[in-house]
């Protein structure tokens, strides 16, 4: 389901699973932080590949999904 998809990723970026996270992001994604910084998802592989983004946890909480 598309909830857990959303868990695999938070627990892909925890671990720094590269593989993991490839496989729940899709290729074309684009997040913008809330500084104004776009990150590919290259670029997002590449940080967790070489340590340079290390996210301690991840919840999710109320997450309702509606298609």
């Amino acid at each position: 389901t598309l909830i857990q998809i959303e868990h695999d990723w938070g627990d892909a970026m925890v671990r720094a699973d590269v593989a993991a996270f490839s496989r729940c992001v899709a290729d074309q994604r684009v997040l913008t932080t809330s500084d104004g910084t776009i990150v590919t998802k290259a670029m997002a592989q590449a940080e967790l590949r070489e340590g340079a983004l290390k996210i301690e946890s991840f919840r999710l909480d109320d997450v309702w999904v509606r298609v």
